[in-house]
């Protein structure tokens, strides 16, 4: 029906009309000039009403009076068994308390079109059974937060049904705040299907996408955004299927792509220019890689096994500073890094290969392929690296601005050769080592390491004394745990190595601090 201000169909008309059924659509409703007009029409009390579409003019000239506007739609508040809603042109700051209302507990689709006024939208997230929900043209939302998702009780799911969700023509939507983080609480737990569509203005996604999407586009994206994070998506295979999306994400800096085990391929980001950290973590299917990957800064790749071996870093050797890799069978560390490329720029290397029997990580066991080495390296980590050569052989005194080095994973390591070389720079303030079931002794290639402060040693149960011992006390602390033989020697007050550590301000073994009164070490 469409609402005339005098002659025609009046909305009261509607107040007769106790049977009424299935779908109405009511226009013009900026015509209804008396609220009491809209509460005779009665619709709470037509309990066969599926849908409703309440329309106003297109027009949001001076002629519009919000408060009666909201108003109208306090008064037509419909029967609890509606299953869709659409509000369109709507005129006031704010919308009824009956929208999100969870009474409403058929409601199944919203949509809420060219609500310009609008500042923020109603608490849709306690609604139980809302599958799709459309947003389109709100003008003056600037952020989304905690009133979208709705007061709910302890441990009960915001939005546990949706599958669709699209936002779209929102140009002042700066920001989208998820809910306080609460465990066994997940947002848009069953959501499938997102799309963004021209929000100029919006810099950050941010944890909002989890589990179940399937399909993910987005439109017009703000050439603002700079992060873009898409986490817990189970059934996602790629990160978007248009061309022009990459062409909308020209400030993209920042990706991070979280538990995405159907996930197949990433070689739709070798196009973002601007994109300078890359984060990937337990995606197990993932196989291809961008084939050119240009002026990265860091670089994680974190528990991918099927991926296979990407091209080589030689475009980011001037720019990466943190390469990140744990997990990844297939890697070849000479072909990654290049042939003559010393990475300038590289603070921290971490590399962790678990379980890479027969692994290719060094063909020619070189850490740093021709021994270019990244002259101001500050952290290197290697842990379950098999066929590496013997750190002695690796040229890591070389390393002149390393400071924290972890090295670990080696069940066959007896020792450390080479009696007479050192085998790491003088700069080291922090060694760790780790794992190293059958080390029984650390060379003298130890002994020149003048800045130590730091010294951990975890799981070595056969190491039976500790390195650069006449400067142990120097340390300021010291964390031994699963080392039988060296627990003996630094029991307090007992083992010998006891004067040495003593002065030592923190002194771990097995968890405990040796200070601890309670402490048996």
């Amino acid at each position: 029906m469409i609402v005339s201000k005098s002659s025609g169909m009046r909305l009261k008309d509607l107040g007769n009309l106790s049977v009424l059924q299935g779908d109405i659509l009511i226009e013009e409703l900026q015509n209804v000039v008396n609220v009491q007009e809209a509460m005779d029409a009665r619709l709470m009390d037509k309990t066969g009403l599926k849908k409703i579409r309440l329309a106003w003019s297109k027009d949001f000239d001076g002629s519009r009076d919000k408060t009666l506007e909201l108003d109208v739609l306090n008064a037509l508040k419909p029967h609890e068994n509606l299953s869709r809603l659409e509000i369109d042109h709507y005129g006031d700051a704010k919308f009824s308390n009956w929208i999100g209302d969870s009474g409403f507990f058929n409601l199944a689709k919203i949509s809420f079109h060219f609500c310009k006024n609008c500042t923020s939208l109603p608490p849709l997230g306690k609604l139980p059974m809302l599958r799709e929900l459309s947003i389109r043209g709100m003008d003056q939302v600037k952020v989304i937060g905690a009133e979208f998702y709705g007061s709910r009780g302890l441990g009960e799911l915001p939005f546990p049904l949706l599958s669709s969700l699209m936002f779209g023509g929102m140009p002042n939507w700066e920001e989208w705040l998820g809910v306080a983080q609460e465990v066994g609480v997940i947002e848009f737990p069953q959501l499938c299907k997102f799309y963004i569509r021209r929000c100029p203005k919006l810099v950050s996604l941010s944890n909002i996408l989890q589990l179940s999407l399937r399909e993910l586009e987005v439109q017009s994206f703000p050439f603002t955004l700079e992060n873009c994070e898409v986490i817990d998506c189970d059934d996602l295979v790629t990160l978007w299927p248009s061309d022009n999306t990459e062409q909308c994400l020209v400030n993209l800096q920042q990706m991070s792509i979280e538990s995405c085990p159907q996930l197949l391929s990433l070689q739709e980001i070798d196009v973002l220019p601007h994109l300078r950290n890359l984060l990937i973590w337990s995606c197990g299917a993932l196989e291809l890689f961008p084939n050119i990957i240009a002026r990265l800064d860091v670089l994680v790749i974190d528990n991918c096994p099927s991926l296979k071996m990407m091209s080589s870093l030689q475009n980011c050797s001037t720019t990466l500073k943190d390469l990140i890799i744990n997990g990844w069978v297939n890697l070849n560390m000479t072909n990654l890094l290049g042939h003559g490329y010393s990475y300038s720029c590289l603070t921290r290397l971490y590399i962790y290969i678990y379980s890479c029997d027969g692994l290719e990580l060094f063909p020619h066991g070189e850490l740093f392929p021709q021994g270019n080495v990244p002259p101001i390296l500050f952290q290197l980590s290697i842990r379950h690296c098999g066929n590496l050569k013997p750190l002695v052989e690796l040229d890591l005194q070389k390393l002149t601005s390393l400071r924290h080095f972890l090295f670990g994973g080696n069940p066959e390591l007896g020792s450390f050769t080479n009696e007479g070389h050192y085998v790491l720079p003088p700069s080291l303030s922090k060694l760790e080592l780790h794992e190293l079931p059958n080390l029984k002794t650390l060379s003298e290639g130890f002994q020149n390491l003048t800045s130590l402060r730091h010294l951990v040693i975890d799981k070595c149960p056969k190491l039976i004394a500790l390195p650069m011992e006449d400067r142990v006390d120097k340390l300021s602390s010291l964390l031994i745990g699963g080392c039988t033989l060296l627990k003996k020697r630094c029991l307090k007050n007992k083992g010998d190595y006891w004067p040495t550590i003593a002065d030592i301000p923190y002194v771990e073994i097995d968890g405990l601090s040796v200070y601890d009164p309670d402490s048996s070490a």
